[in-house]
């Protein structure tokens, strides 16, 4: 029913709507390890290029932001990602995103300030690698992401830089922000059909297409599941058998449609 209404709002009805999101956040955890480690990476080397090309009065807080606030975080959350319920890494990755935006946007700010801005460029790195990258859901996303514009407009204003770069720079930022959350909206709702359909090809193979009731393959899944639970438990397994009498005269009566 899901799959023939559709999702064009990236949500789907409950109950189905929790099962998706623990069963994203559990496959998000492994890819976790990669891509919070390839940041903390990025933003280091990023730091000792500071370090080697602008002077020193400036990369003392460029740097400073990068490895003391940034990689830290980015760690922190690397770590507390691991150990929290599934239900709660998305956010512990929108507070890394956070952190590892509006830092950055601060250490462009204060690089401007002393006349040795870096490269905005940087920042559409970030927005991007936030998309295609990190794992985020597209409103996760977008609610750290898109604010990024109006601040970077207003810290621009505060600090007078010029009106023109200011605007290509923007506007820059905007589209990035656009192609980002059109492609992770895609990314997103194919993952959802795929998620959709699974779930489905997995119904059918596990029960009668008639009664709906649970077939063979079912229950010898089901009972190995139970058994290593036991095991593991030391607990012991039941298992229970009904008969239906004289099932043959039902069917022999009422006829097999029926009897099904």
């Amino acid at each position: 029913a899901q799959l023939e209404r559709g999702f064009r709002w990236l949500k789907f009805d409950a109950p189905l709507e929790q099962d998706f999101l623990a069963a994203y956040n559990e496959r998000l955890r492994p890819r976790l390890r990669i891509t919070l480690l390839v940041a903390a990476v990025v933003f280091t080397l990023f730091g000792l290029r500071d370090m080697l090309v602008i002077p020193r009065e400036v990369w003392v807080w460029t740097t400073g932001i990068r490895l003391g606030l940034i990689v830290p975080g980015i760690l922190l959350v690397r770590f507390f990602s691991q150990r929290s319920q599934s239900d709660r890494t998305q956010w512990w990755m929108v507070a890394g995103a956070a952190l590892a935006v509006y830092g950055l946007v601060a250490a462009i700010g204060i690089s401007a300030k002393l006349q040795h801005p870096l490269p905005y460029e940087g920042l559409m790195l970030v927005i991007f690698f936030l998309y295609f990258m990190s794992g985020l859901r597209m409103r996760a996303a977008m609610l750290v992401t898109v604010p990024v514009v109006p601040v970077y407009l207003l810290m621009c204003t505060l600090l007078h830089e010029q009106a023109v770069n200011v605007g290509i720079q923007t506007f820059y930022l905007l589209v990035a922000n656009l192609i980002g959350g059109l492609g992770l909206y895609i990314t997103e709702h194919l993952a959802r059909e795929v998620w959709l359909t699974e779930q489905l090809a997995r119904f059918r193979a596990e029960r009668d297409p008639l009664t709906l009731s649970f077939n063979r393959r079912a229950l010898m899944t089901h009972l190995r599941r139970l058994w290593s639970l036991g095991r593991r438990e030391k607990a012991t397994v039941t298992t229970l058998m009904i008969d239906v009498d004289h099932f043959k005269q039902y069917n022999d009566r009422h006829g097999h449609l029926a009897g099904d």
